[in-house]
């Protein structure tokens, strides 16, 4: 018997012998890369989106890419309209699901009559309406149980327990001889008449147990409890359910849950995607972009963006999604100025962040750049209109111009709740919510409570019965006993800190920096006098541009200081040997910086020092 690999070569060989050539095989499917796209941009009415064709195959080899078509698809998501249905879907309570109603039980005057439920069938334990239980004597349901000491109605035969054995009632069965009536006394003998038997009562359902309340600490100089038995109670001491010296293990505190974030998190991955566009892009790796025109209902809501490639041998994965909040046209900054300090430069301009329209998904800022030469950067971004640029070059020439933008960010947002809407007034008129005013012409009297207007005086009648006479409630508030309403807050995802919307660039505002501002004084001056000469030391300015000091002394007598240092002393020290050893002299230190023209601080505390 030949094995399948002895098959195998046998036809590998035959057709190899005949000279045929089987079907073309088909050509190789290649999926090309997932392409990147760039963050999404808004700038002059349009919407820029940027991306790179793929270069490589899925599996990350260089391919030979036959690329045909990039196509874009994109999807609208009005995040506002998403999160007042979830609020009104919480608000409103849960419907309630149709449940059957039972069936109602037959009364007892229809168990007398003998109707019963035609569906059920009859049991052979049904009896007939007037039938007695043959050993308790009680009445079928819906009959009324005569009195034991009482026979048949309209007869005077006596009670049940009075006839003999063998004669049975009308409708009952008839006992056995062997069987004991119902009293328990042998026949023949005389039998007292039997008490009734009392209905046995419904159990009452188990309540549960309440739990056992802590018991309260003992007073100094109260006596311990007892319990039931004269015992004394446990030890406070104590672990409770524990003999005594038994260890009580140490408990672990568990670590404390992080606080979930407040609010809903909208969830729309339901939405679907349409193609916006399709682009021929046969190059592999080159840069594509799509200017898209904001249409107006895109304001004030969210765009988000994917990208995928079609190639000759199969297709790319979709991108990463790529969100941007639309906004109306951003206003331009105006008004900037430059203010020169000792240390930095502030920018300011006016804010017009005043005149946005609708309120964006994001915040609002600014965005500054500065200019030195044909070098242009950006400084940074602000929440406010003003910026600090602390890297001052003291003679060059600077320029600065700020723009508004609304950038994205990557952490979730929460959209505050608006609260419930106004009740509509009627036929739409402006005081919405406010109850009509009767006509007092016409003979209507107003409600209790309601307000009329007369004169352009408001009086409020008080409500019958109320002494206080409190006026009724304003419209949109809760009335006595009706919930408050409570806010609803709703978590929105973030789009990226890359995803921006940019407005107009100020105007240009260039200034020349010029250092006239003195460094801070020298401070901890000490004396020294030692072998007819004073030596001072002191610490340095807390300036970082200081160059140098100057010592100053005064006379004899301590009037009229004159510099001793015709060039700057650049340590902490100084001696002074060329003086009058008779006098009091006192001495100051300045700080001088490297401005041209230089700089020099006020003179630090004056010390004095007398000879010995």
């Amino acid at each position: 018997m030949k094995t399948p690999a002895a098959l195998a070569l046998v036809l590998i060989a035959a057709a190899g012998g005949c000279g045929r050539r089987g079907p073309p095989l088909a050509p190789l499917q290649v999926d090309p890369e997932t392409p990147r796209v760039l963050p999404l941009r808004q700038e002059n009415g349009q919407v820029v989106v940027r991306w790179y064709a793929p270069r490589l195959d899925s599996g990350g080899d260089p391919a030979d890419l036959r690329l045909r078509r990039a196509i874009v698809s994109y999807r609208i998501v009005d995040i506002h309209a998403l999160a007042a249905e979830e609020r009104a879907s919480q608000r409103q309570p849960p419907e309630e699901a149709d449940e059957e109603e039972p069936e109602a039980a037959p009364s007892a005057d229809e168990d007398a009559a003998g109707i019963s439920d035609p569906e059920s069938p009859a049991t052979e334990e049904q009896a007939p309406p007037d039938a007695v239980a043959p050993e308790t004597g009680e009445a079928a349901p819906g009959e009324e149980t005569p009195p034991p000491d009482a026979g048949p109605p309209g007869s005077s035969e006596p009670a049940t327990g009075d006839r003999p054995p063998e004669v049975a009632a009308p409708g009952e069965a008839p006992a056995p001889e062997e069987q004991a009536p119902a009293g328990g006394a042998p026949p023949g003998e005389t039998e007292t008449e039997p008490e009734p038997e009392a209905e046995p009562e419904p159990e009452p359902e188990a309540e549960p147990e309440p739990e056992p309340e802590p018991e309260p600490e003992q007073e100094a100089g109260q006596e311990p409890e007892t319990g039931p038995a004269g015992q004394e109670g446990p030890d406070p001491g104590e672990p409770a359910g524990e003999e005594t010296g038994d260890e009580v293990p140490a408990e672990t505190p568990e670590p404390e849950a992080e606080p979930e974030p407040a609010g809903v998190l909208l969830d729309y991955e339901d939405l679907e995607f349409e193609v916006l566009s399709e682009i021929d892009s046969e190059v592999p790796g080159e840069e594509r972009v799509l200017e898209l025109p904001v249409e107006p209902d895109w304001i004030g809501r969210r765009l988000e963006i994917t990208v995928r490639y079609e190639a000759r041998g199969g297709a790319s994965e979709e991108s990463e999604l790529q969100s941007l909040d639309v906004t109306g046209p951003l206003p331009g900054v105006e008004g900037v100025l430059v203010e020169v300090g000792p240390r930095e430069l502030t920018i300011r301009w006016q804010d017009p962040r005043g005149a946005l329209g609708e309120t964006p998904l994001a915040d609002p800022a600014f965005e500054v750049f500065r200019r030195r030469g044909e070098d242009s950067e950006r400084l940074g971004r602000s929440f406010g209109p003003s910026q600090t640029d602390a890297d001052v070059v003291w003679g060059a020439e600077v320029c600065y111009r700020a723009r508004l933008v609304v950038a994205g960010g990557a952490e979730e947002r929460v959209i505050p709740d608006p609260g419930p809407p106004a009740p509509a007034g009627p036929e739409g008129e402006a005081s919405a919510g406010e109850p009509p005013v009767p006509d007092q012409a016409a003979g209507e009297t107003p409600a209790p409570g309601e307000t009329v207007e007369a004169d352009a005086v408001e009086t409020v009648e008080a409500e019958p019965g109320d002494p206080e006479g409190e006026a009724a409630p304003a419209p949109g508030e809760p009335e006595a006993g009706e919930a408050p309403w409570t806010p609803i807050p709703i978590r929105v995802p973030g789009t990226g800190t890359a995803a921006l919307s940019v407005g107009p660039m100020s105007a240009e505002e260039c200034v020349v920096p010029l250092d006239v501002f003195p460094p801070v004084p020298p401070s901890d001056l000490r004396l020294f006098w030692r072998s007819e000469q004073t030596e001072l030391s002191w610490r340095d300015s807390a300036s970082s541009d200081v160059a140098g000091y100057h010592v100053y002394r005064s006379g004899p007598d301590g009037a009229g200081f004159q510099r001793l240092t015709q060039t700057l002393v650049e340590q902490t020290s100084y001696t002074d040997a060329a003086r009058d050893p008779r006098g009091a002299y006192r001495y100051a230190v300045t700080a001088v910086d490297g401005a041209d023209p230089p700089n020099e601080s006020l003179p630090s505390d004056s010390r004095r020092v007398n000879p010995r």
